[in-house]
C-alpha cells in the first residue's frame, strides 16, 4: 500500500467518513450517470453466483433563488450559489455493509461531474446478491479535481468545507446486520435493485430531519 493511500485513510478517519479507496483493477467497467464519467471495480466479491442486482444512487440538491444550503455537523446552515457546485468532481462507492473502513475496498466506484441542474446519479455497474450495502458520496468543492484523470490508488482526501453523504437513521438496518460508519447510508438489496436517495436536506425547523440520507458539510 501506497504512502499516500496510508495518509487518506488515517485523514479521512479522524473526519469519520468512510476510507473511500481501491486498488487498482484490471477489470474497468462504464456505468449509467447523470454528469458521470466513469466506473470501477475494486472487488469482485459482490459478483457471487446468481446476483443480478445493482445498486442505485440519486441524489438532486434542492436550489432555492440560486442558493444550495447544506447542513454541517453542528447544525449550522452552509449556502453557496447553485453555479459554484455545478461542474465540480463527485466520487461515490458501494461496500459491502459494514465494511471495515480503511481495509475493506469498495465493490465498485464512480468518478463524475456535477450536472447544471445538480442532480446527481449513478448505476454502481456491478451485479449485487441479496444482503447490506453501505454508499458513500463525496463532493469535492475545493479541491481541483479531473475526473477523466483520477488513479484508482490516490482518491483525494476530502477537506473542510466538502460534501459528503451522512444519516443518522438506523432504519434500514436490519437485526442480525452489521451498523454502519459515519459518512455512508445504508441500502438493501433484496431481490431486485436497490435505491440510495440522498438530498441536501437543511430545514432549520427540523434539524433531526435534516440529518437523514442528507449530504453534509465535511467538518
Amino acid at each position: 500500500m501506497s504512502i499516500q493511500i496510508q495518509r487518506l485513510i488515517s485523514a479521512i478517519a479522524l473526519l469519520g467518513l468512510p476510507a473511500c479507496t481501491t486498488a487498482t483493477s484490471e477489470n474497468a467497467f462504464s456505468g449509467t450517470s447523470s454528469g458521470g464519467m466513469s466506473d470501477s471495480e475494486g472487488s469482485d466479491e459482490g459478483s457471487a453466483g446468481g446476483a443480478t442486482s445493482r445498486v442505485h444512487l440519486e441524489a438532486p440538491m434542492m436550489v432555492t433563488d440560486g442558493q444550495v444550503a447544506f447542513l454541517t455537523a453542528s447544525g449550522s446552515i452552509v449556502e453557496h450559489p447553485q453555479a459554484y457546485i455545478a461542474g465540480k468532481t463527485f466520487y461515490a462507492a458501494v461496500f459491502d455493509g459494514g465494511f471495515a473502513q480503511g481495509l475493506d475496498l469498495p465493490l465498485a466506484e464512480h468518478w463524475g461531474t456535477v450536472p447544471d441542474d445538480l442532480s446527481i446519479a449513478a448505476t454502481f455497474d456491478v451485479t449485487l446478491p441479496d444482503g447490506p450495502y453501505d454508499v458513500s458520496l463525496i463532493v469535492y468543492t475545493e479541491t481541483a479535481i479531473d475526473p477523466a484523470t483520477t488513479d484508482p490508488e490516490s482518491v483525494p482526501i476530502p477537506v473542510a468545507g466538502e460534501l459528503s453523504a451522512f444519516t443518522l437513521s438506523q432504519d434500514e438496518i436490519r437485526d442480525g446486520d452489521p451498523s454502519f460508519a459515519n459518512g455512508v447510508v445504508r441500502v438493501n438489496v433484496a431481490g431486485s435493485d436497490a435505491t440510495v436517495t440522498l438530498s441536501n436536506r437543511a430545514d432549520p425547523d427540523d434539524i433531526g430531519a435534516s440529518f437523514v440520507d442528507t449530504i453534509l458539510v465535511v467538518p
